[in-house]
C-alpha cells in the first residue's frame, strides 16, 4: 500500500486508471464499469470481475489517493480497494449503487468483508451529508421498510448529531418523532425530502 510515482501528462489520469483496472488472464477478467474523480486528490471506481471457470461476476470498489507534483515524476498515487478500509470516503452514489453486496462476493470474507462494509456505510453517510438533509427534515421512502420487530415504516425524522445522521420514525398525523431506526444502506439512496 505504498505510493507509486512517474511522469504522466495532465488530463490522462482517467485513462491511466482505466488501463490499470481493465485486464484479462487465464482465470479472470476485470473491466472498469465507472470511474470518478473527487477533485484532483481522489479517484473511485466500480470494477467488474468475472471468474472464467464459474462465470461468477461481481463488482467491487477501487480507491486511489492522488498527488500531483512539479518536475518529471509528477503523478503519484496510492491504490487500494474497499477491503482495506480506505480513509477517503467520498465515493459518489453513482458508483456505490453499482457495487455487488459484500455477502454475495465469495472471496470477500472475515475482516475484508467487515472493512468493505464499514467503508461503504461511511461513503453513504458522506454522500447523504452532501444531499444537505438538515436536523428536523422529514424523509419518505417509496415503499415501507420492514424491521426485525415486525414494524413497517416509510416516513422518518432526520436528527443530525454533529456530522452523523440518525433516523426516528415519524407520525404525520400527530407530527411527532419517536424511537431510533437503523436504515439498511442498500435502501438509503431511495429517500426523498418531503418536508423541511
Amino acid at each position: 500500500m505504498g505510493w507509486t510515482s512517474y511522469h504522466l501528462e495532465r488530463g490522462q489520469a482517467g485513462n491511466e486508471f482505466k488501463k490499470m483496472l481493465t485486464w484479462e488472464s487465464e482465470t479472470a477478467k476485470n473491466e472498469l464499469v465507472q470511474g470518478a474523480f473527487n477533485g484532483f486528490k481522489e479517484y473511485y471506481a466500480a470494477v467488474k470481475t468475472t471468474i472464467k471457470a464459474t462465470g461468477e461476476t461481481y463488482t467491487w470498489a477501487f480507491v486511489a489517493m492522488i498527488n500531483w507534483y512539479r518536475g518529471y515524476e509528477n503523478f503519484c498515487y496510492k491504490d487500494m480497494d474497499e477491503t482495506m478500509g480506505p480513509n477517503i470516503r467520498n465515493c459518489p452514489l453513482s458508483i456505490l449503487k453499482l457495487l455487488t453486496p459484500t455477502e454475495q462476493i465469495a472471496g470477500m470474507t472475515g475482516n475484508a468483508r467487515k472493512y468493505a462494509k464499514q467503508w461503504r456505510i461511511a461513503c453513504w453517510e458522506t454522500a447523504l451529508q452532501k444531499k444537505n438533509f438538515k436536523n428536523g427534515d422529514i424523509i419518505k421512502f417509496p415503499a415501507k421498510i420492514s424491521f426485525r420487530n415486525g414494524e413497517e415504516r416509510d416516513i422518518f425524522y432526520v436528527e443530525k448529531v454533529g456530522r452523523r445522521m440518525r433516523f426516528k420514525a415519524y407520525d404525520v398525523v400527530r407530527k411527532t418523532a419517536f424511537g431510533y431506526y437503523k436504515l439498511p444502506t442498500n435502501i438509503v439512496r431511495q429517500m426523498e425530502l418531503i418536508h423541511a
